[in-house]
């Protein structure tokens, strides 16, 4: 299964993939902040697949956009963000603006009949959206080294796996082929992402309103007060022993950056 492609590398392959991962985070000018904690950790594990999901505010959707901009230098990489809507892709504070307030006035130029930033290397990232059954065709052509779901429970699960078939890259590219998501509790598909993240042996990582180092916690909070509590997100066993494994060479790499 191609979900299963990074999972199956050695320890030391693993590592070496971290360590490009933290090296195209912390040696990147078109990211503009840096990763808290839990969003470090889901941008520099090596597996293919991974979910970031839990309490509203907990840095999501930041790290889900530094995620696709990790190789936008390298010249043979194309990354999508995907939301449910066009309307949800573009709201105030949602992908797309967000991209902006980074991208806007930089050496990116913004091709808005494709919705799309085009990088001096000639990387790009997409914005789109699967509001119908049949919107996912029209990716059938397209080839993605990264695929970002943001509210990953809005969409159908044939969506999700439709996706994977457009993950592909070049034989000889060192790119690492990576499907990642982020949500908040509840929506249509609430019930296969709890199946295959929390119940099954996808990686799971969950976010807190302390995860994000960039958000005032009173403030947003009192935003927060009638709506209904993110459940607590159970801990991985699988994410923990990976972590366990992999922590001393991490601290390593990171203080080398």
């Amino acid at each position: 299964m191609q979900e299963k492609m990074n999972d199956r590398l050695s320890l030391s392959e693993n590592e070496q993939v971290i360590e490009s991962n933290l090296r195209h985070i912390y040696h990147n000018e078109w990211i503009r902040s840096r990763p808290g904690k839990k969003q470090l950790l889901f941008l520099m594990l090596p597996q293919t697949e991974l979910l970031y999901g839990g309490a509203a505010g907990g840095g999501k959707s930041e790290a889900l956009l530094t995620a696709a901009l990790m190789y936008v230098n390298e010249p043979d990489y194309s990354a999508l963000l995907l939301r449910k809507t066009y309307a949800e892709l573009s709201l105030p504070g949602a992908l797309m603006e967000r991209a902006f307030s980074w991208l806007f006035g930089t050496a990116a130029r913004w091709r808005d009949d494709r919705k799309t930033w085009v990088f001096p290397s000639g990387a790009t990232l997409s914005f789109g959206y699967l509001d119908s059954e049949n919107s996912k065709y029209r990716y059938q052509s397209s080839e993605f080294q990264f695929i970002g779901f943001d509210e990953l429970t809005a969409f159908r699960e044939s969506d999700y796996l439709y996706l994977f078939s457009r993950l592909r890259k070049k034989a000889d590219s060192n790119i690492p082929l990576r499907m990642r998501a982020a949500s908040n509790p509840g929506g249509i598909g609430h019930d296969w992402v709890r199946e295959r993240f929390l119940r099954g042996k996808k990686l799971f990582i969950p976010a807190t309103l302390e995860d994000n180092p960039h958000i005032n916690r009173e403030k947003y909070e009192e935003s927060l007060i009638n709506l209904k509590r993110a459940e607590e997100c159970a801990k991985n066993a699988r994410t923990l022993e990976i972590v366990k494994k992999l922590i001393k060479k991490v601290k390593t790499l990171m203080y080398s950056y």
